[in-house]
């Protein structure tokens, strides 16, 4: 199989939509290094020193952050077996039967 190569426009307009797309999450990232104190005068900060990793050690020092994190796992995993265990099951039943417009 050959892929052509993308058209440099193309090319050009999905790599604007990727920055668009993580331009958000680049800035909450960076903004997350500054202290809250700083963040609620300006949020334009962000470019200027002192960073701190104490919002960091606050939210993982509680301890809470853990239980969270397993209780989602424990959620998902579970919803991901349950959804697999009906789905399975109804597929087989689709292959077997017969019924009008299969």
């Amino acid at each position: 199989m050959n892929a052509r190569p993308l058209h440099p426009a193309a090319l050009a307009a999905l790599a604007l939509g990727a920055i668009a797309m993580l331009a958000p999450l680049l800035w909450v990232l960076a903004l997350s290094f500054k202290d809250n104190a700083a963040l609620m005068a300006d949020t334009s900060s962000v470019f200027r020193a002192p960073y701190t990793l104490t919002n960091y050690t606050a939210i993982l020092g509680d301890g809470q952050v853990f239980h969270w994190i397993i209780n989602s796992l424990i959620v998902s995993l579970l919803t991901t077996t349950g959804v697999l265990v009906l789905s399975s099951l109804a597929g087989y039943g689709f292959a077997r039967l017969e019924f009008p417009g299969r």
